[in-house]
């Protein structure tokens, strides 16, 4: 893969490349960072220092990494509304009040994971009863959507190729 320093076509550039999404407006969410071997150390803590008080800021080590956290970190407050909003209309979820209580339960689900340091495939052993209610979703889950995901994954894959190789031909296009 070729990289954004690779690209340039000058190599004393420093490039602290940033991907970002709507949550730092709440001071949450994460931001995906890399940067190029001329950045340094001092540069680098400015850059955390200055951005860390809205957002947490995960370096990633490789461009696969940079894209692989940056698909749902950045792109994930779009596409799990969706998801929301997927459930509210299939489930018939319609009154504000339903619709909090489901937000409610999906937050509550994910501040359980977090602080009691249970992973998910816990909870929902906790949770499904053999031959009940939640099992038969999570049945159906795991039948349906595995492929959707993946067929989602591949659209964002082929979409970041895309956008680099426009990327590529504009920065060779530039008389530097």
């Amino acid at each position: 893969t070729l990289s954004l320093h690779d690209a340039l076509p000058i190599s004393h550039t420093k490039i602290i490349r940033l991907l970002p999404n709507i949550l730092w407006q709440i001071k949450q969410g994460v931001c995906i960072y890399s940067s190029n071997a001329l950045v340094s150390d001092i540069e680098i803590k400015e850059f955390l220092d200055l951005l860390s008080p809205i957002t947490t800021l995960i370096k990633a080590e490789t461009e696969a990494d940079f894209d692989k956290l940056g698909k749902l970190t950045s792109c994930g407050p779009g596409i799990f509304s969706s998801l929301i909003e997927q459930l509210f209309s299939s489930f018939n979820i319609n009154d504000e009040k339903e619709k909090e209580s489901v937000l409610e339960t999906i937050t509550a689900t994910i501040q359980y994971s977090l602080k009691e340091n249970k992973q998910f495939r816990k909870i929902i052993t906790e949770v499904a009863n053999q031959g009940g209610l939640t099992e038969s979703a999570i049945d159906t889950i795991n039948k349906l959507i595995p492929s959707d995901f993946e067929a989602m994954r591949l659209a964002m894959d082929k979409k970041i190729f895309d956008k680099r190789e426009e990327l590529n031909e504009n920065f060779l296009s530039l008389d530097l």
